[in-house]
């Protein structure tokens, strides 16, 4: 495993993307989690009580998930789930946490994961927000530089805004339930050296910070977290 990955543990800061996405999901749910890595989310789920089925195209992140977990872990591309995955299988929900800009078809990607959503099913998603204000400020003077993790991630074959996540969405005939955000203050380096390490250390400061993300959120948030059921 590349040691430039950057998450092989679960974030529980209530700020974090992580214990976000895992506050959305019922105890003892049915969850089919697309982009399991190394399985540290998904060890998470299992703690709660869930029935997962951990999907993973990096064949050395499966097999290290499948290592720590102790449940088969399905190495595949998501656009060929259904070469191993029976339809006919439904889940509580499906989880793409930081998934879907990696795809090479995001719709076609919805549309075949939607066919396994049980009636109440939902999608819970997690996308990277390229209107961030640091990428807005990068352009602006002259650069887009890619790098091993974070919003400009080199792997990323889509970006998106909240906009055009919206579109995708509702071109996939999903309807958003919920919607919050992750602050992305922390996306600015003058911001970390400076007021970023003291915001940190008083919650009342990272609650402000957050509202103001969750208040203007196509500037200030690092990513989007939606709930989405079928039309």
């Amino acid at each position: 495993m590349s040691n430039k990955y950057p998450y092989t543990n679960f974030n529980n800061d209530p700020y974090h993307t992580h214990q976000k996405l895992l506050e959305k999901v019922r105890h003892g749910s049915k969850v089919l989690e697309i982009g399991c890595a190394t399985g540290y989310f998904t060890s998470e789920l299992l703690r709660k009580g869930c029935i997962v089925t951990p999907v993973e195209i990096n064949k050395d992140y499966a097999r290290i998930a499948q290592e720590q977990t102790g449940i088969k872990v399905i190495s595949a591309d998501v656009l060929k789930i259904d070469k191993y995955i029976n339809v006919r299988n439904k889940y509580d929900y499906i989880l793409l946490a930081d998934v879907l800009e990696h795809t090479s078809d995001p719709f076609l990607a919805l549309t075949k994961l939607a066919n396994y959503l049980g009636k109440q099913g939902k999608f819970i998603i997690s996308i990277p927000n390229i209107a961030n204000f640091s990428i807005r400020l990068m352009l602006l003077f002259g650069h887009f530089d890619y790098q091993d993790w974070g919003i400009m991630d080199r792997t990323h074959k889509y970006f998106f805004t909240h906009a055009s996540a919206k579109k995708l969405f509702d071109m996939a005939q999903l309807s958003v339930s919920d919607f919050d955000v992750v602050s992305g203050f922390e996306t600015s380096k003058l911001y970390k050296k400076t007021i970023g390490p003291i915001i940190f250390r008083i919650n009342i400061l990272r609650n402000l910070e957050y509202l103001i993300a969750k208040s203007f959120p196509n500037l200030y948030a690092l990513e989007f977290i939606y709930e989405l059921s079928k039309k």
